[in-house]
């Protein structure tokens, strides 16, 4: 919203001082001028502030590890995320939010059923700082890719087992290393559905390794935003359920990702959908 907000402020004073300098008010005729400056203003303010954030990813590596979130890529991932659900229209209800650590980090476990889905966990739960473990393609995105970098979002190969255990390696160790929480979809591809595809174990060894809490999450409305900016679209995020360390430690990764899936499959179906289960 902060970016929305100085859009909003610098289209407004330029539309003022222009309509103000050139006496527009005075010809009834023009009335339409100042509407069309607004728009123009906001226009180039965005064009200028995406221009920033490109330029400020011509150095990054994505190859090279990173120790810590830029809190620079961060503020600008985070309020890109904030943008683009206003502009689209999306409003987001939020469940479940006390339930989360608030003095430790964790792996955040969801359903996933659009590329949505991570931008509305990057602004609503800002606060906690998560990054997301995302497929190798979503890095090489020009601009983005290298910002998401920025904020230690990694990349994971499943067909490659070595680079999959180095990611899950490194995710642990941002978690132990109080770096940055971790996001995870373990179904490893969107559904684009209600139904929810098979959950990949290996995923919750993060979780085990770091020795953190497990954050069982549901995220619901995403695969059927329309993008329309004159309509308005309900997403909905439930924190359902928190496994502490000593019982993360007590299961299987299998018996893990069974007993998350089936929290999460109760409660979708509970509100009237089908997860496919």
């Amino acid at each position: 919203m902060v970016l929305v907000i100085a859009f909003a402020v610098f289209s407004i004073c330029c539309t003022c001082w222009i309509t103000i300098s050139q006496n527009l008010l005075a010809h009834w005729y023009l009335y339409w001028v100042p509407v069309v400056l607004l728009f123009v203003f906001f226009l180039i303010a965005l064009i200028l502030f995406l221009l920033v954030a490109y330029l400020s990813t011509l150095h990054i590596n994505v190859d090279e590890v990173k120790e810590r979130p830029n809190p620079f890529g961060v503020f600008i991932c985070e309020e890109f995320a904030a943008f683009l659900l206003y502009i689209s229209g999306i409003r987001v209800v939020l469940t479940g939010l006390e339930k989360v650590p608030a003095d430790r980090r964790f792996l955040l476990v969801s359903n996933h059923r659009s590329n949505l889905d991570p931008i509305v966990i990057m602004d609503k739960m800002r606060s906690y700082n998560i990054a997301f473990i995302s497929k190798i393609s979503n890095l090489k995105i020009p601009a983005i890719g290298k910002l998401i970098h920025e904020w230690c979002f990694m990349s994971i190969d499943r067909e490659n087992a070595r680079n999959a255990i180095k990611t899950i390696q490194q995710a642990s160790n941002y978690i132990k290393n109080d770096i940055v929480s971790i996001g995870i979809y373990p179904e490893g591809t969107r559904s684009k559905s209600q139904q929810m595809g098979e959950f990949h174990a290996g995923s919750f060894k993060i979780a085990q390794k770091a020795g953190c809490p497990l954050v069982i999450s549901v995220i619901r409305g995403t695969e059927t935003v329309k993008y329309h900016f004159w309509s308005v679209s309900k997403v909905y995020v439930d924190i359902l359920e928190v496994i502490e360390v000593d019982q993360v430690k007590s299961m299987k990764s299998v018996e893990l990702a069974d007993y998350s899936k089936k929290v999460m499959a109760d409660f979708i179906r509970s509100k009237g959908e089908d997860p496919g289960m």
